[in-house]
């Protein structure tokens, strides 16, 4: 009854160790989709010739960006960098 007990416990304590691993993943995962999208906004409201410049820090890490929007093309919804619009 003890060694089923104790390998009881110990499948439990991995799984929820996997459980919080993952809701920290996803939870990380949606963060940087909102970041993308408020990035793709700024970018796509911006005047042509435009330059705009985001610095932003977080405890995780600080991310540095330059966008230049010169004539020409527009970026659409889930495009990134150096991607072409297909119209």
């Amino acid at each position: 009854m003890t060694l089923i007990t104790t390998v009881v416990g110990v499948v439990v304590a991995k799984a929820a160790g996997v459980l919080a691993l993952w809701l920290r993943h996803r939870g990380r995962v949606q963060q940087e989709k909102a970041q993308r999208q408020y990035v793709l906004g700024l970018a796509a409201a911006a005047p042509e010739g435009a330059e705009l410049e985001l610095d932003d820090q977080r405890g995780d890490g600080r991310l540095r960006l330059r966008i230049s929007r010169g004539s020409g093309g527009t970026l659409g919804e889930g495009q990134g960098p150096g991607e072409e619009s297909v119209a």
